[in-house]
């Protein structure tokens, strides 16, 4: 593989892929390491580059890219394996993370729903009981955020919050369980680690609660942090308004748009998307799995496509899906496979003004930086 990308580079030229019958070959080099994706052909380029991407970054999340760097000047044919032992499930967790997960898609983060007021009450005993050695505070609903706290000159990327949600879900610690451990964020600081504290807020939830310093020995500081956390949410029963909104999460029919099965929206703004629960007749992993490669397809036609367009319409007999591009935000909306496109369209505006209405319920707005 070296060799061949070697021959190419001799012309000056760059190996991007290779298409046969029935597979496609995508290189990506991102020094020292280069990357290889395999696939078949309903799989295209861009696709295979985002997951080669962050299955580099998810090696920078253990490695930092500083010492690979060093290990590779040493030895050009260095194993890596040696250094990654034990870390395989949470190279495969990324790539299907990637494979099933719409914010990787669109680049951005999805928050869970719930009233704006209780969002603001976990941000506000965040902020309360943080410590001086705190960098971030960051409370996750399995692939959700519910809110984030950070200093006024960081903030932390979707890319960098992806590979701490598959960090989290990856290595559950569900029930009393915690983890402490060094990580590297690439859009961070992609030469030094920081280190977290990850532990469930509660036995009965999937609510996880992410403590990150810069410190070292701070391990003891940041579980006496969290249990502070903890102490306040009780006192002021914010876990039992939490179980509330994870009992009843949202669903497409909330929206009361006839003829609509699922969509997508994204706010360019805040890099932040609200989506549904799969519902009929998304009800198995297969029907959700070909949806989302629907949402890619026409997510890749509006994106690389050669002619700038804003609109892309997309029916078969299953479904019809419509992507739209607008100035801040952009929307993919899945109805059933008889709407016309003029009424899609029609619903559509219908969706975009109700999403606007409640934008406080799905997105965080409000500011958690000190």
């Amino acid at each position: 593989m070296q060799a061949l990308l070697s021959c190419v580079q001799d012309n000056s030229d760059d190996l991007s892929c290779i298409r046969t019958s029935n597979r496609l070959f995508v290189f990506r080099c991102h020094p020292p390491l280069i990357m290889v994706a395999i696939a078949h052909l309903n799989e295209s380029e861009e696709q295979l580059c985002r997951q080669l991407k962050y299955v580099h970054h998810q090696a920078v999340f253990f490695l930092t890219q500083s010492h690979m760097a060093r290990l590779f000047k040493n030895r050009h044919n260095y194993d890596l394996r040696r250094q990654l032992t034990g870390l395989p499930k949470f190279f495969n967790g990324i790539i299907q993370f990637v494979e099933e997960e719409h914010s990787f898609l669109l680049e951005s983060i999805r928050c869970l729903p719930m009233p704006q007021s209780l969002r603001n009450e976990v941000t506000a005993i965040l902020l309360s009981n943080r410590c001086p050695e705190l960098v971030f505070a960051i409370v996750i609903y399995e692939r959700q955020i519910i809110s984030i706290v950070r200093p006024k000159q960081y903030a932390v990327t979707p890319q960098d919050l992806h590979l701490l949600m598959n960090y989290v879900q990856t290595g559950s610690t569900r029930g009393h369980g915690e983890k402490w451990a060094p990580c590297c964020l690439p859009d961070f600081n992609d030469g030094g680690y920081l280190y977290i504290h990850d532990s469930y807020i509660s036995e009965t939830t999937n609510v996880s609660l992410v403590l990150i310093t810069n410190e070292r020995e701070q391990h003891i500081t940041m579980i006496e942090c969290k249990q502070r956390i903890v102490d306040q949410m009780v006192a002021q029963k914010t876990m039992e308004k939490l179980e509330a909104v994870l009992v009843s999460p949202f669903v497409c029919s909330d929206t009361k748009i006839p003829h609509l099965h699922h969509f997508i929206y994204k706010s360019r703004s805040s890099q932040q998307l609200v989506s549904p629960e799969y519902t009929a007749p998304y009800n198995s992993d297969e029907d959700r799995r070909l949806l989302h490669a629907k949402y890619c397809q026409v997510h890749d036609k509006l994106h690389h496509s050669d002619h700038k367009i804003s609109i892309y319409y997309d029916i078969d007999a299953r479904e019809s899906v419509v992507g739209y591009l607008m100035s801040n935000s952009e929307i993919y909306c899945t109805f059933s496979p008889f709407v016309t496109r003029p009424v899609a369209l029609n619903n559509i505006d219908k969706l975009l003004k109700w999403i606007r209405r409640e934008e406080n319920r799905f997105f965080i707005l409000g500011s958690g930086v000190y």
